[in-house]
C-alpha cells in the first residue's frame, strides 16, 4: 500500500470517548465495549459530537456509513467507516463509495450541505486527524481503488493543489484482495451467511 501515514506503521485500536473536544479522554476497548444503534435524535452527528464512552455506533440509514468508530491509530486520533456491502454483486459502486466520503454524506436527506459541515466541524474540534474509509464488498468482485490522500492533494479538474480537511485512507475489500484483510474464518463466516461453495 504506497502513501500511507506514518501513523499506520504503528499500534491501532478502536477507542472509546468520553467528553467534549479538547477535554476528551479515550478507553481503551478492553475496558467498556459499547455498541450503540442510532435512534430518533441520536445519530452520526449526535455520536461524533458526544460519544458518551461508545466504541462501535451504527448510524441512521440517511447518513451514509453502517459503522463508524474513533480509532487510535500510532496516537493520532481518526475515524473509522465501514460500508458493509456483503453480497454476490454491488451494482452501485459509486453510490456505495459515496457514503463513505463526507462530502457525499447524507445525499437525499434534508439539509445535507449542513450536516457535511457539521460532520467536518465536529472532527475537527474533536482533533481528528483522518478517516479510514472502509468498503467490505465481499465476496462480491468490486473494482475500486484503496489508496492514501494526504490533506493536500493535486486536483486534476484545477491542475492545482486543493486542500483536503482530513487525511483519508480507503481499503476497498472485495473478492481478490480479501485474503489480505480478512482471516480465513471470517471469509468462511460470510460465505456461510451468503450461502456461496
Amino acid at each position: 500500500f504506497v502513501g500511507l501515514p506514518n501513523c499506520f506503521y504503528g499500534p491501532a485500536r478502536v477507542v472509546s470517548l468520553l467528553g467534549q473536544g479538547e477535554k476528551s479522554y479515550e478507553l481503551k476497548i478492553d475496558d467498556i465495549p459499547r455498541v450503540e444503534t442510532w435512534r430518533k435524535g441520536r445519530g452520526l452527528i449526535e455520536f461524533l459530537r458526544e460519544p458518551g464512552d461508545v466504541s462501535f455506533f451504527f448510524p441512521e440509514e440517511g447518513a451514509g456509513p453502517d459503522h463508524a468508530s474513533y480509532l487510535s491509530i500510532a496516537d493520532e486520533l481518526w475515524l473509522g467507516i465501514l460500508q458493509a456491502k456483503c453480497r454476490k454483486k454491488v451494482p452501485n459502486k459509486a453510490h456505495a463509495l459515496g457514503t463513505l466520503n463526507i462530502r457525499t454524506m447524507y445525499k437525499g436527506e434534508k439539509n445535507p450541505g449542513e450536516k457535511r459541515s457539521q460532520l467536518t466541524t465536529l472532527l475537527k474540534q474533536r482533533g481528528v486527524k483522518g478517516i479510514l474509509r472502509i468498503l467490505l464488498a465481499y465476496p462480491a468482485q468490486v473494482n475500486a481503488a484503496s489508496y492514501a490522500q494526504s490533506t493536500l492533494r493535486r486536483s486534476e479538474r484545477l491542475q492545482a493543489l486543493e486542500g483536503n480537511e482530513f487525511e483519508v485512507v480507503q481499503l476497498c475489500i472485495s473478492r481478490s484482495n480479501a485474503e489480505h484483510y480478512l482471516t480465513d474464518d471470517e471469509r468462511h463466516h460470510l460465505d456461510c451467511l451468503k450461502d456461496i461453495s
